[in-house]
């Protein structure tokens, strides 16, 4: 089974549901009081399972009123228009070079690009798996963000089917998916994705997008907490500086409690987490991921594409 947390600190993320769960119901109870007896507009907390590839862990996404009409990017291929994001949202944390502040804004950015490159090595040959995906992602609601990516298998058995440029994002308790097949846009049932025993299931890529670009529990609305993640940046240790894509960044290194190492890149120039390493392996079994971030805070669209 793969690791499941992205770091020993973090939180686990369905005690978020269950407050998320709490907090609804004390609103309603307020209402009532009040004379009114109508529901709130939807804020609860949504759960997804990756499929066949996935970790058996629950990745949680809050949702709120302002993020349910369903959303339009120019995402890689320039699909869609671009249109500002109806999301409000507090003003993204200023850049200062500490960790703590990178993590968080990582966490809060509305919008970021990435390349993630993640490996699986098992006992079991015929399980082997490795992925690429880069692409653009919108809002602030963690750990799934709106996003457009291209998908690539890069190692094992797995079928290719689902290469390609996908779109992905959560309405309600529906994840929508979208693939581009022979330059056409096509819906996919989230079901027929899971089912699907000889492809590769991208929403498992989606879900380990979320995972490398939240650090830390996170409120109904995405924000960090600040607390949390102060916590968490006092545990790496500062281990010089080093070049990544021709950009001087300090570099973080943690071995884990449970024995992972895990590495941050903070590019000198911007203050912005640039690279970020998750290796959970031991004699070569496990999962190793990679991902590299830019344009962190910087709005990002994604859109259902055209009909």
């Amino acid at each position: 089974m793969e690791p499941r947390n992205l770091q020993a600190l973090i939180l686990e993320k369905p005690f978020t549901s269950v407050l998320s769960i709490l907090a609804l119901a004390f609103v309603m109870v307020l209402l009532v009081a009040c004379g009114n007896t109508s529901a709130p507009a939807p804020t609860a907390t949504v759960s997804s399972s990756a499929g066949s590839q996935a970790t058996n862990s629950t990745m949680t996404t809050a949702t709120t009123e302002q993020n349910q009409a369903e959303p339009t990017t120019a995402g890689p291929s320039g699909s869609g228009q671009s249109t500002p994001n109806t999301q409000s949202s507090a003003p993204l944390i200023k850049a200062d070079g500490t960790l703590k502040t990178a993590m968080q804004r990582v966490t809060e950015a509305d919008g970021l690009r990435y390349t993630l490159d993640y490996t699986s090595t098992q006992d079991i040959p015929q399980l082997n798996y490795a992925f690429k995906m880069d692409g653009v992602a919108s809002g602030k609601l963690l750990p799934n963000r709106n996003v457009d990516f291209t998908l690539r298998m890069t190692k094992g058995t797995k079928g290719t089917k689902h290469d390609g440029e996908w779109i992905m994002y959560w309405y309600y308790t529906d994840l929508m998916a979208y693939n581009k097949n022979g330059g056409q846009w096509q819906q996919v049932q989230e079901n027929d994705l899971h089912e699907d025993s000889i492809n590769f299931d991208p929403t498992y890529a989606y879900n380990e997008l979320g995972e490398f670009t939240t650090f830390g529990p996170t409120d109904l609305t995405g924000g960090a907490s600040p607390d949390v993640i102060a916590q968490m940046a006092s545990t790496y240790t500062k281990s010089g500086t080093d070049q990544v894509n021709g950009e001087a960044a300090d570099h973080y290194h943690l071995v884990g409690e449970a024995g992972g190492v895990l590495d941050i890149w903070v590019s000198k120039a911007t203050g912005d987490i640039i690279k970020f390493q998750r290796d959970v392996t031991a004699n070569g079994m496990g999962t190793i991921g990679v991902i590299y971030l830019s344009d962190i805070g910087q709005p990002e669209t994604v859109q259902a594409p055209p009909k």
